[in-house]
């Protein structure tokens, strides 16, 4: 009698068990994502071919893209879209010859602050081959890197 027992009650723990683990619970975290085997290809804010031409655009105090790949030895058209209406900011452009991106070291300071809602094309005089960095200095961490190539 005691075997006839024991097979259904292990039966039922091993369903039992099966369907806990299948089935998903809201945990509040999200999924944890599958690793992929391959290699994973460049991101939007990874460019990889040289402009002379570019749009920024700034909202919620931040730049769409962090990196820009510009071609060497031509002008190069930078055009701020200032999408921060909601709070109402001005941005600008500014570009460094060093990561710190101080004073001393800016190499094109704005022509003008770009209103909330607007657009302004700034215009970069031709740029050796090399890395650079930009920011909106009346944010400053609103930056990042330029390659010239």
């Amino acid at each position: 009698m005691r075997r006839w027992f024991t097979l259904p009650a292990v039966l039922f723990a091993l369903a039992l068990t099966v369907s806990a683990c299948s089935t998903a619970k809201d945990t509040g975290f999200p999924p944890i994502a599958a690793a992929s085997s391959a290699s994973a290809s460049p991101s939007a804010s990874a460019p990889t071919t040289p402009v002379t031409a570019v749009t920024l655009i700034g909202k919620d105090i931040k730049w769409d893209l962090s990196q820009l790949l510009f071609k060497a030895n031509e002008k190069i058209t930078v055009t701020v879209d200032n999408q921060d209406t909601t709070l109402s900011v001005p941005h600008n452009f500014g570009l460094f010859t060093n990561a710190a991106r101080t004073a001393d070291k800016e190499i094109y300071k704005p022509a003008k602050d770009v209103a909330p809602g607007q657009k302004f094309d700034y215009v970069v005089p031709a740029l050796k081959a090399g890395t650079y960095f930009f920011q909106c200095d009346i944010h400053t961490s609103m930056n990042g890197t330029v390659t010239v190539k």
